[in-house]
Order: C-alpha cells, then sequence, then structure tokens
C-alpha cells in the first residue's frame, strides 16, 4: 500500500513538473511568436505603402494614338511596372472637379488637362535612382510621354523611416531568441534534475550513454511541440479576434505568414528542447554519485 502511493505521488509530481515545462516553454514560445508577427507586420505595411505610390507619366497634347499605344505596350512589358492605367483627359478633369471643386473648373475654356498613365511600380524599382533613371529612359524614347511625375522623394523616406522601425522589433526578438534558450534550457534542466538518480543508476547497471539520453531528449522534444502547440492556439486565436478590433492591422498580418511563424515555433521549440534534454542528461551521466548532491 505505502508502495502504490509512493508510487503514486511521484507520478504526480512527475506530471506537475511536465506541465510546469510544457507552460513555461509555452509562454516563451508566445512571446517570440508575437515579436515575429510585429516584425512581418512591419515589413509588410512597409511593402504596402511602397507599393502604393504610383508613377505618373503624362501624355503629350497631340499624341497619336500608335504612340499612346507604343507607350502602354512599353510599359506593360517593362519589368518595372507591375500595372498600368491609361487615364483619358476627361477623366482627368472630372477627378480634379472633384477636388478642387466644379465651380473653379467652369472658369477655364475647355479641358486644361492631358490624358495620362498611372504606373504602379515593382518595389524594387522604387528607389530615387532607379526611378530617374526610368523618366530618363521614359521622356527621351517614346513621343507620347511628355514627363514624368513619380514620389521618389516619398518613397526613399518611407523605406529609410520603416526600415529604421523595423529595427527596433527585429532586435527585440533576437535578443528575446537568446533568451529564450537560455530559459527552455533551465527549464528542461530543472525537470531533468529530479530523475539525476535515475540516470545514475542506469547508468550503473550497464545501459549506453545514448539509450540513457534517449528518453529524456524525446521528452524535451515533446514538451517543446505541446509548448508551440498552445502558444501557436493563443497566436491563431488572437489572429480571429484582430478583423474586429482593427482591420488595417488584421490585413497587415495574414493566415499564411501566421501559419509560417507557428510552425517555426514548432521547429525552435522541439529543437531547443531537444538540445537542451541531451546536454542536461549528458552533463549528470558526466557526474559520479557524489556530484549529484550539486546541482
Amino acid at each position: 500500500m505505502k508502495d502504490s502511493t509512493t508510487k503514486r505521488s511521484n507520478h504526480i509530481s512527475t506530471l506537475a513538473s511536465q506541465t510546469t515545462s510544457v507552460v513555461s516553454i509555452a509562454l516563451v514560445l508566445l512571446i517570440l511568436g508575437v515579436m515575429a508577427c510585429l516584425v512581418v507586420g512591419a515589413r509588410n505595411a512597409t511593402e504596402a505603402v511602397r507599393s502604393s505610390l504610383a508613377m505618373t507619366v503624362n501624355i503629350r497634347a497631340g499624341a497619336s494614338d500608335y504612340d499612346i499605344k507604343t507607350l502602354r505596350a512599353a510599359l506593360t512589358q517593362a519589368p518595372y511596372s507591375a500595372e498600368n492605367r491609361y487615364v483619358s483627359a476627361a477623366e482627368v478633369l472630372a477627378q480634379e472637379s472633384k477636388f478642387i471643386g466644379d465651380s473653379t473648373l467652369t472658369l477655364l475654356d475647355g479641358n486644361p488637362y492631358n490624358a495620362e498613365i498611372q504606373v504602379r511600380l515593382c518595389p524594387e524599382y522604387l528607389s530615387a535612382d532607379s526611378i530617374a533613371k526610368i523618366t530618363t529612359s521614359l521622356t527621351q524614347k517614346y513621343p507620347a510621354a511628355e514627363s514624368v511625375v513619380a514620389q521618389s522623394d516619398v518613397a526613399d523616406s518611407v523605406s529609410r523611416n520603416m526600415n529604421t522601425l523595423m529595427l527596433i522589433p527585429a532586435a527585440v526578438a533576437l535578443a528575446l531568441l537568446l533568451i529564450s534558450f537560455v530559459l527552455i534550457n533551465n527549464t528542461i534542466s530543472v525537470a531533468i534534475y529530479g530523475r539525476r538518480f535515475v540516470i545514475h543508476t542506469m547508468k550503473l547497471v550497464g545501459a549506453r550513454r545514448g539509450f540513457i539520453r534517449r528518453p529524456f531528449v524525446r521528452m524535451g522534444i515533446t514538451a517543446g511541440l505541446c509548448g508551440a502547440i498552445i502558444a501557436s492556439a493563443i497566436l491563431c486565436g488572437a489572429r480571429a479576434y484582430l478583423p474586429y478590433a482593427d482591420t488595417d492591422v488584421a490585413a497587415m498580418i495574414g493566415w499564411n505568414d501566421v501559419a509560417l511563424i507557428c510552425a517555426a515555433l514548432a521547429v525552435c521549440g522541439m529543437a531547443v528542447c531537444g538540445l537542451a534534454a541531451a546536454w542536461s542528461a549528458n552533463r549528470y551521466l558526466n557526474k559520479n554519485y557524489d556530484q549529484l548532491f550539486k546541482k
């Protein structure tokens, strides 16, 4: 009866220790996941702002249909053009009427605006140097292109500011990653510390080191996976609620991004916990009986 009570007590103690380890690992991975979401959201916001910046090619007055079609065909095939849209002079006038008021434009004789082509550039061509080369090429090669209006300064400013802002969560995430390695290693070490005499006994009866390590490594990998599942469930729940809180922020962090982050958390949790368990088991395998009483 006493042996049964002792076994039950040991089982409860082991289960409590493993539960504590899993919860601790889940909290560390959750913090890493949140920081990863911030980094991904900042990157997506940068790309969204950069992609929204358009270049306008003003069509020369009196340009022939052939010249305009040639220009549009060149823009469609150009590697720097994500998409382009032709806006007629009448459409430009209608847009300006909404902006400055119909009463002002009624004082003008006819339509003072020319047609234009709005070009959305690929993100890699949004630097001031690239835009300057594109502008020179268009105005020199194509008669229909009178001038090019581009927000190159805005694009460079957005890139600089966003890159600076992204460094902050990236640096914090890196620091947390290093701290998480230490915390997870300590958590696994504490869990294995309670079974150090079992390791010594197995060593005395002639069990090989790999055989002794195997259950502890398996335990560490399982704890890492369980912790990652808990952290991923919380992240997915937060992402599901995000559209109700802020639709703009939700648009910056897609489900594909969350899925990749959850997969990374699972790999990170299993790898770190497995390595920590192997290291802790080796640590006690290398100690004699007297050294086991020292932490």
